[in-house]
């Protein structure tokens, strides 16, 4: 596995990510199902510096963890997001609270 680059240039820690803004990157679940698959994927995301790992899957998505294999310098956050195509005023107002704390 390698690192990406995006159509513009820049930089990407895996293939599915992309840049938000400044050092923050979004992109897909960060490990595999299995360990063996899961470690190199999650070890390209630390060697380009990511330092913090925000969970945003929900208990019944039956992904493989990768909180135990991160070292303890870095930073994980779990903040499970309920997947559905319309929102409602309740996760309208969980989102907003995200994003109005300072991180």
């Amino acid at each position: 596995m390698k690192n990406a680059t995006m159509k513009n240039g820049t930089k990407a820690p895996i293939e599915f990510s992309y840049h938000v803004t400044g050092n923050f990157f979004a992109g897909e679940y960060p490990f595999k199902r299995t360990v063996d698959e899961g470690l190199p994927k999650l070890q390209l995301l630390l060697d380009f510096g990511i330092k913090h790992f925000i969970d945003l899957t929900e208990p019944p998505d039956e992904l493989t963890s990768y909180r135990e294999y991160l070292p303890e310098d870095i930073a994980y956050t779990r903040f499970p997001t309920v997947d559905i195509r319309f929102r409602t005023s309740k996760t309208c107002g969980r989102s907003t609270k995200l994003q109005a704390s300072p991180m």
